[in-house]
């Protein structure tokens, strides 16, 4: 082979890889997005606490500390550090009433103090996703279920 068949064939591979990365990525924020704008942000509180970097899960996307938390009493706020904004993940506000655990996780939830526990997202309106799955620290989920109980 000559060198520009050479240089035409790694440009082709090249093209070919950066379109299939870019299928899957922009796939795979389809639920980063779903997210956003089924639950769109909403001013947290003064003085709400946050932990930053935290690690979630939304959908099939494990953003691993990529997430600041935020919880006061009306909602979980959900912001994404820089590299999941380059994922399309947009800031959300999630109601404590839209999230619900599932009995096996509740346990969970309460006792562990790290690890993640899955949660459903009821999104408010009939023209939405049934659910989004959720994936959060277990004291994000603690600390909504108690505040929703309040």
């Amino acid at each position: 082979m000559s060198t520009p068949q050479i240089i035409a064939l790694v440009f082709a591979v090249v093209c070919i890889d950066a379109l299939i990365v870019g299928a899957i990525v922009h796939t795979a924020g389809q639920s980063l997005r779903e997210l956003s704008a089924a639950f769109p942000q909403q001013p947290a509180l003064e003085g709400t606490p946050t932990r930053s970097f935290q690690s979630v899960r939304i959908g099939i996307i494990n953003l691993g500390g990529s997430v600041h938390i935020a919880i006061d009493g009306n909602f979980l706020h959900l912001s994404p550090s820089w590299f999941a904004r380059r994922l399309g993940m947009k800031p959300a506000s999630v109601p404590h009433a839209c999230i619900e655990v599932p009995a096996s996780d509740l346990a969970r939830a309460k006792t562990r103090a790290t690890g993640l526990t899955l949660a459903n997202l009821r999104p408010p309106s009939p023209t939405r996703k049934a659910t989004i799955d959720l994936c959060l620290p277990a004291w994000a989920i603690a600390a909504s279920l108690q505040l929703r109980a309040a």
